[in-house]
């Protein structure tokens, strides 16, 4: 029997709120020591412009790598469709982080790319969590014999 979990994820505010109050109070930091103007700037401008692109994939999910659709499957098997429109079929590797926040689900492409995958509890609907939070904590993946890390 194969199960499929299949998520279509949506932007989230919160995570997105959390993604820049933190980038802006790493921002800060520079200042904070008394770095040397052109230093702190420089710093500053590099942490805003990483947190940017962080916060457009991961939590607002404009970026055209954003994964806005996941399919898991019993066996561990992962499809994942991009913003871009891009299909990528891999397998899940493991479970990063499993809460009542979020889950970070690391997956490798068949072009042996590594995709950290973040899913808020508010990027995709309750029932749809639930489940997944189900699935990474208890499901036995058949293809290896593992069960997925325990966060």
């Amino acid at each position: 029997m194969t199960t499929r979990l299949d998520l279509n994820l949506q932007p989230s505010r919160r995570f997105l709120a959390a993604i820049v109050m933190s980038h802006g109070i790493a921002a800060l930091v520079p200042w904070w020591l008394g770095l040397p103007a052109a230093a702190g700037a420089g710093i500053s401008g590099l942490v805003i412009s990483w947190g940017a692109r962080q916060a457009r994939r991961f939590a607002w999910l404009s970026h055209p790598d954003a994964v806005r659709e996941l399919s898991l499957l019993h066996d561990g098997t992962a499809f994942m469709v991009r913003r871009s429109g891009t299909s990528v079929r891999g397998r899940l590797l493991g479970v990063t982080a499993a809460n009542a926040v979020m889950t970070v689900l690391a997956v490798r492409g068949e072009d042996g790319s590594r995709e950290n995958i973040v899913i808020p509890r508010d990027g995709c609907n309750a029932v749809a969590y639930r489940r997944l939070q189900v699935y990474v904590r208890w499901a036995r993946w058949q293809g290896d014999g593992e069960s997925p890390p325990q966060p």
